[in-house]
């Protein structure tokens, strides 16, 4: 037997549940942006706030992951501090680099930031590295987690060899054929860069003549093989003259390691799995919880209090029940047709 009262109550805690959920993910949000506070004022929080929530729409990484990945950046680039939409576009390069990756903002963050601490950068050469990053590993046998990992960990070493970034990319994912990994091919580089470095004639030094010129002037020897041996040692000497043979091949690829239409054909292919795309749907809907809860959270609170009236209470159910909805309902009505063809439980409960 149907029920009138029965299916008003039913719905209100239906409604109810939804709204709750609603303020459970803007808690989680508010919670994430709390380690930004520590960088930046207040107006810049709020509008890092709404940036994040109008990525999250399109994007597979939460505006909680982007706050996580926010706070590294700021935390390391004093500059970004009080620029919202600054610190917004590094971040989008985290989430994109992310996405090739498989991994969070945050992680991708890491990689691009501990590279431009090795080599002192900007926060635009920063963010440049994921494409530098990327188009190196199209290049090479490894994958794109793998190469950031070893170009990370190797970079600190090989900027004081006097070995730029891109030549690092460049002969690690040369080496990746022959090594079997880009973190064994990158760590055979710099070692070899590391302990030429070191000595003094100046035409096989990457610290005086660059990487690049050193491994050319190393191969145009008629014996390169007693000359590596002199240099490096037998056993290193091995290793170096895969570098030292492919010299040619290693300044080419350098070329081409900065196209950003390359990375983002690569980037747009990673977007295109259907994971990606399950992750985005969800993320739209959070974004849009985000969004519903800045504006609905007084009268969440009202509502809670006047069901829960109504449920102690239940007498003049009509009026009561009218009465507490009245105020989410207005606001509901002004809302797109996403809300208005969808119940709020319906999209979130």
């Amino acid at each position: 037997v149907f029920s009138p009262k029965g299916a008003t109550m039913a719905g209100i805690t239906a409604v109810a549940a939804g709204l709750k959920n609603l303020s459970q993910i803007n808690e989680q949000l508010a919670e994430s942006m709390i380690p930004l506070k520590a960088y930046v004022d207040g107006g810049t929080l709020e509008e890092l706030r709404e940036q994040f929530v109008a990525l999250e729409y399109d994007s597979s990484h939460s505006a909680e992951e982007m706050a996580a990945g926010a706070t590294r950046w700021v935390k390391y680039f004093e500059g970004l501090r009080g620029n919202a939409d600054a610190i917004a576009d590094v971040t989008k390069s985290s989430n994109d680099f992310a996405i090739v990756l498989g991994k969070t903002s945050n992680e991708a963050a890491s990689y691009q930031l501990k590279i431009a601490g090795a080599y002192h950068q900007t926060a635009l050469q920063a963010k440049e590295n994921s494409t530098i990053i990327i188009n190196a590993t199209k290049k090479s046998t490894t994958t794109y987690d793998e190469m950031a990992q070893a170009l990370a960990q190797t970079a600190n070493r090989a900027q004081n060899a006097g070995v730029s970034f891109k030549e690092l990319a460049a002969a690690t994912s040369y080496g990746t054929s022959t090594f079997g990994s880009a973190s064994e091919a990158a760590s055979a580089y710099v070692m070899m860069m590391t302990r030429l470095s070191a000595q003094s004639k100046n035409e096989y030094n990457p610290s005086v003549v660059g990487a690049t010129k050193a491994l050319q002037n190393l191969a145009k020897s008629h014996e390169m093989n007693a000359l590596l041996t002199s240099l490096l040692g037998k056993r290193q000497a091995s290793l170096a003259k895969v570098f030292v043979q492919g010299a040619a091949n290693i300044k080419q690829m350098q070329q081409g390691l900065d196209d950003e239409t390359s990375a983002a054909k690569t980037l747009a292919g990673a977007e295109s799995k259907i994971e990606e795309q399950e992750k985005r749907l969800a993320n739209a809907k959070r974004a849009l919880a985000h969004e519903i809860n800045v504006n609905l959270t007084p009268a969440y609170a009202n509502f809670l209090e006047d069901c829960s009236s109504v449920i102690k209470t239940i007498g003049n159910w009509g009026t009561t029940i009218k009465n507490s909805l009245k105020s989410t309902l207005q606001w509901i009505n002004s809302v797109d047709n996403a809300i208005k063809d969808s119940t709020i439980y319906k999209l979130f409960g």
